[in-house]
């Protein structure tokens, strides 16, 4: 999300929530443990044991990019090069996954 113009999603059903400047995701429950989100400009390849959730593009403004959590917080950001960037999001798990891949691509 780019926080300048970010309107959250609702997650209604299923794992993904996305309108034109942001993508929601859940996670595992926190009492469940640990979820890993990594972020990055640097094409991934292939995710072993993940599939694609979500492969779109949002509007990014300010040329920030943000994860954040449910309470607004800042967790990882990144510079992108452009006003509109493509996500391809991997997540290892259809409703709780606890490791999810970010990729930021500025050339959408």
């Amino acid at each position: 999300m780019d926080d300048s113009v970010g309107v959250v999603p609702d997650l209604a059903e299923g794992l993904i929530g996305a309108n034109s400047t942001c993508v929601a995701i859940g996670t595992l429950a926190q009492c469940d443990g640990i979820t890993r989100i990594e972020l990055t400009d640097e094409e991934p390849g292939v995710v072993a044991g993940s599939e694609v959730a979500f492969d779109g593009v949002i509007l990014t403004p300010s040329k920030r990019l943000s994860v954040r959590s449910a309470h607004d917080e800042a967790l990882l950001e990144i510079n992108v090069p452009t006003d509109a960037t493509r996500l391809r999001i991997w997540a290892n798990d259809r409703s709780e996954p606890d490791c999810i891949l970010v990729w930021a691509r500025g050339d959408s």
